[in-house]
């Protein structure tokens, strides 16, 4: 499987033998022409071969230009990736906690209808039944996760954000970046 963003290590590879290659070229052009300009060639053809020696240096000029110009750009890139990289790292610290939360909450949320003693309710549960006058017992609804009294808003604002984003994104993974505007207000 591709990886969702480059790897600027592998960027940085391609930038550095690109830029080698330029200069290569420009070495080899160069040493070329010197190779003419020396008179190693017959006096015959020694004109016509330097004037295309010095056309080839030319042409081999501007393709190590563009060599280079590409390495430009691959390096632009590079650092460009290494900053999405960064700025996806951290929205995963940000956010990985809270998602993993939320899924669970609503994965394993459940409603308790039960009697507690009076001094034991707490403002996640809902009376529902005081009995008789004094008595030390009550019957109240709450929901509970993981054996722990969970307001109805957690519950809501868990299911709200399971909604918008039914899986937690791999780790690394470009769509970390649309998780804020995704739970933009639930956060």
């Amino acid at each position: 499987m591709r990886a969702m963003v480059p790897d600027p290590a592998a960027l940085a590879r391609l930038q550095q033998q690109l830029t080698i290659q330029a200069l290569e070229l420009r070495s080899r052009a160069a040493a070329t022409v010197n190779a003419v300009q020396s008179g190693e060639l017959p006096r015959v053809c020694g004109p016509v071969a330097r004037a295309h020696a010095i056309a080839l240096n030319r042409q081999a000029g501007a393709a190590a230009a563009d060599l280079e110009h590409l390495a430009h750009q691959i390096g632009e890139h590079r650092a460009r990736v290494a900053a999405a990289q960064q700025q996806v790292a951290a929205i995963e610290r940000r956010t990985r906690q809270v998602l993993e939360q939320a899924l669970d909450i609503s994965r394993s949320a459940r409603t308790v209808v039960t009697r507690v003693a009076r001094d034991q309710v707490v403002p996640a549960m809902t009376l529902i039944g005081g009995g008789p006058a004094g008595a030390a017992t009550v019957t109240v609804r709450y929901l509970e996760h993981r054996g722990t009294p969970i307001s109805s808003a957690a519950v809501d604002n868990a299911a709200k954000i399971v909604s918008r984003l039914q899986d937690i994104p791999r780790a690394g993974s470009a769509h970390w970046l649309t998780v804020p505007s995704l739970l933009r207000g639930l956060l």
